[in-house]
């Protein structure tokens, strides 16, 4: 197994990829709301303006398909390597959200937007470790679809 990205060049590459997808979507979201019941109120109440709940969901919707569909891609042939790349994605995605939060917002400080960008980074790289272990445990069935 190398460590190559899947493309959606032909159907059997993207039959693959959306499996790996559908794989850590959930669990995706599931951390996510898991860091949020947990760290809501004592560190983002205080940094967030007034929220739109109607478009919460569907940003926090489009944020999980672009951050799952970036870690999904990679075919890694070593868990350092699915570790590794997983978390550059957080530490890009959320490094930018972030980045753009801080020059938008003035409650948004240095402090939320390291934790923040860590957090991204941590929870990618999970991600991509979990896929690893998947993948890993059941070739056949990501190989041949």
């Amino acid at each position: 197994m190398k460590s190559t990205l899947i493309f959606f060049d032909s159907s059997e590459n993207g039959k693959r990829g959306t499996l790996r997808g559908l794989v850590i979507f959930p669990i995706f979201i599931i951390l996510t709301l898991l860091w949020f019941l947990l760290t809501k109120k004592p560190l983002y109440d205080k940094h967030i303006d007034q929220v739109d709940k109607s478009r919460l969901w569907v940003a926090m919707g489009v944020s999980a398909l672009l951050i799952v569909s970036a870690v999904a891609v990679h075919t890694p042939d070593t868990v350092k390597k699915a570790v590794v790349y997983s978390g550059l994605v957080g530490f890009v995605v959320y490094g930018i959200s972030n980045a753009v939060l801080l020059a938008t917002s003035k409650k948004w400080g240095y402090d939320i937007a390291l934790i923040d960008t860590l957090w991204g980074i941590v929870s990618t790289a999970l991600l991509g470790y979990i896929l690893y272990e998947v993948v890993k445990k059941w070739p056949k069935t990501f190989a041949a679809i």
